[in-house]
């Protein structure tokens, strides 16, 4: 488990063991409220009772002054107040809600937290740089508008002085204006040559980063060829490059022109900052992008109008519309025309897809409230849990045949006894009764369907039975399969079904656990007879099982083949 590094305040009984994460836990809010007036967290977590306290107003109010970034997690019990709990997450923009204190999302719920912290303080950073960049460049520019106008007077003495300021002028505004409009830096210093070189006489321009700006310097000097102009660019107190205006060797640069190359050095300097900042966005962005489609579940951005915003590589195998133009997430990932059955952003829900072989999804969704476009944005998870309800069926059909199976043992154990009293007294009245007298015939019926009802019994017995791995025995298959047919026949006979055994032998013999083979050919009939009665289309239905040796050399193999009225061949095997 890996151990919290960061500021984090837990109210309420939570587990000792989180101290040792780093966690701060207090026993109610009295006690929160103190320790917040001398520290400050990324993560708050609480139950929902402390957050329903008079004072918990008070304390949110403290922690956001603080910490404006920071998150809150919440601890309800799944029989909370579903409307009162949504009225708290937009009141107080809960991140996570937790059901318990051992909640097993606990530790995805406080990294999701503290990473969300960090990206809001990341955020309010970079607003306030911008602002602070913007006042900047206003600054810059007013500036700029004062000296450009301070010497548009000074130059009147002189109309040589005015058309090499106009001439100047034109060339920083273009030379600004092309600046502006670089995407790289190598495209910002193509843009400097055209526009400004000529004017200011320079016989190329460079822009090198730091610190190879120094480097730079030092292989010119060494050449000899040029007289070089460095101007330093400053983030702030930063140095994050120098650029160099080229001149033949031996033609110097006046302070006039110093001056005017350094007006031309501040915008540069600020299209270097922007071009940076560009490219660490650019960076953060690929980062996320390539986060976001490695997910291997799929997810989905879902506005809520349920406009898809974005989805990831992953969402492809979800996607049921063929049309990409579809812009709702239930037309283009389930192929609906209105939203799905149970679709309740912003919490945990399932959603059923309504396709040939129908799938169903654990739909994790978590709200994102962006500010900026102030509107409410879902980050939503497809769990594919079709095959882990079918287990979870499965294991329920076979805990009820296992318990049937136990009843069935109990019965057949209690009908046992009567039924060997009545086979005893009817066989003792057939042997007191001449066989021409008209009440053999019904006693000679009445003892065939008492011996019939035993051998159902002693058969519900065997399959009762626990198996045992360590007794082998050798049996006849066949026999085998009319015990099973004998049994199942007797739910069947009465919905109309009809059960055939065709064999071409009579003794086929099989070393095994007959008890075993008993229960897997059971339930193999009872699923074949579950399947007639399901189909509304059969009123009759017949199944017949056929069994066969076949002799490749000195091997010989059973095949065994099923078939019913609905869907024909089952299997051949």
């Amino acid at each position: 488990m890996p151990t919290l590094k960061t500021s984090l305040l837990l109210v309420g009984p939570w587990p000792a063991s989180l101290k040792d994460m780093g966690a701060v836990i207090s026993h109610d809010l009295s006690e929160a409220l103190l320790i917040l007036q001398d520290s400050s967290f990324d993560v708050v977590a609480l139950t929902v009772t402390s957050v329903l306290e008079k004072r918990f107003n008070d304390f949110f109010q403290s922690l956001k002054k603080k910490n404006p970034a920071a998150q809150i997690l919440l601890v309800a019990p799944l029989e909370f107040d579903s409307k009162q709990l949504v009225h708290l997450h937009n009141q107080y923009r809960v991140h996570r809600v937790l059901q318990s204190f051992h909640d097993a999302d606990l530790n995805d719920a406080i990294f999701s937290a503290l990473e969300k912290a960090q990206q809001e303080k990341q955020n309010q950073n970079l607003e306030t740089l911008i602002q602070d960049q913007n006042q900047a460049l206003l600054r810059l520019q007013e500036d700029l508008e004062q000296r450009i106008e301070k010497r548009a007077r000074s130059l009147s003495e002189s109309r040589h002085r005015l058309r090499v300021l106009n001439s100047r002028t034109e060339a920083l505004r273009k030379s600004m204006l092309s600046v502006y409009q670089a995407g790289s830096m190598l495209e910002m210093e193509q843009n400097l040559n055209e526009s400004l070189a000529s004017v200011a006489e320079c016989s190329w321009i460079k822009i090198v980063t730091f610190p190879q700006d120094q480097s730079f310097q030092a292989q010119i000097k060494q050449m000899g060829s040029f007289s070089q102009l460095q101007i330093p660019l400053f983030k702030e107190q930063e140095r994050i490059g120098s650029l160099f205006f080229m001149r033949p060797l031996n033609e110097n640069f006046t302070r006039e022109e110093s001056d005017f190359l350094n007006r031309a050095a501040e915008a540069v300097t600020l299209a270097v900052i922007r071009i940076q900042k560009l490219n660490d966005s650019q960076t953060v962005k690929e980062q996320w992008e390539t986060t976001f489609n490695s997910m291997s579940e799929p997810v989905a951005i879902i506005s809520q109008d349920y406009d898809l915003v974005q989805m990831n590589s992953s969402s492809e195998k979800l996607t049921a519309s063929s049309t990409l133009a579809q812009t709702k997430c239930y037309q283009l990932l389930f192929d609906r025309k209105a939203p799905c059955p149970g679709c309740q952003l912003g919490t945990r829900y399932h959603v059923e897809s309504i396709e040939k072989s129908p799938r169903t999804y654990d739909v994790y969704s978590q709200s994102v409230r962006l500010d900026s476009e102030r509107k409410n944005l879902f980050f939503n998870i497809y769990h594919d849990i079709t095959e882990k309800l079918r287990l979870e069926k499965q294991l329920l059909d076979t805990a009820k045949r296992a318990e049937l199976g136990t009843i069935g043992s109990s019965i057949a154990h209690e009908l046992n006894n009567p039924l060997g009293g009545i086979i005893t007294f009817t066989q003792i009245l057939k042997s007191e009764t001449q066989a021409d007298k008209p009440l053999y015939s019904d006693l000679l019926a009445l003892e065939q369907g008492a011996l019939r009802c035993k051998d159902i019994i002693q058969n519900l017995l065997e399959f009762s039975r626990k198996p045992s791995h360590d007794q082998l025995q050798e049996i006849n298959f066949v026999e085998i399969l009319k015990k099973v047919i004998r049994l199942i026949e007797v739910k069947a006979k009465p919905a109309g079904l009809e059960i055939e055994l065709q064999s071409s032998e009579k003794f086929l013999p099989l070393k095994v656990d007959s008890g075993r083979l008993s229960q897997i050919f059971a339930h193999l009939l009872q699923q074949q007879v579950q399947n007639l009665l399901d189909t509304p289309s059969v009123k009759k239905g017949k199944i017949i099982w056929k069994i066969s040796r076949s002799i490749a050399g000195p091997i010989s193999n059973l095949i065994f083949e099923a078939f019913d009225n609905s869907q024909g061949p089952l299997w051949d095997k």
